[in-house]
Parts: structure tokens; sequence; C-alpha cells
């Protein structure tokens, strides 16, 4: 038996453009948590920071605000 992430794309192949988002409001959306990678999250900010420069809103924040050295 396939798994169901077998043949599902991420959010990161919708978000890019690689393959089309729902194409009719029959279709579902299923989230799957790959535990601790947060890659819905870097794919969503990806979108919304280059739509932010583009219409040059906004302000760089230091990484050091969102970094630690250790894993809780």
């Amino acid at each position: 038996m396939k798994s169901l992430a077998h043949d599902t794309p991420d959010l990161a192949d919708v978000v890019s453009g690689r393959v089309p988002g729902r194409t009719n409001s029959e279709e579902r959306i299923v989230f799957l948590n790959p535990v601790g990678t947060g890659l819905q999250f870097a794919a969503v900010a990806k979108h919304i920071l280059s739509a932010a420069e583009k219409q040059k809103m906004g302000e760089r924040l230091p990484t050091a605000w969102f970094t630690e050295d250790m894993h809780p």
C-alpha cells in the first residue's frame, strides 16, 4: 500500500507553481507534518517576502532574533 505522502505534492511545490493548487472546491487539502522541519512556514514565508520586496514594504530584521544555538 502506497502512502498518501508519496503521491502528494508539498506546499513548496504549490507555492512555487511547480504543481497547481486545488482546481475546484470539491478537492481537499491534506496537511502532512514532517516533525521538526517547518517547511510549510518556509514556503509561505518566501512567498510573503517576495511580495513585500516587490512592493518595497517592510524592513529587514536581524537574523539573531530568530536563531538559537540549542534545540529545546
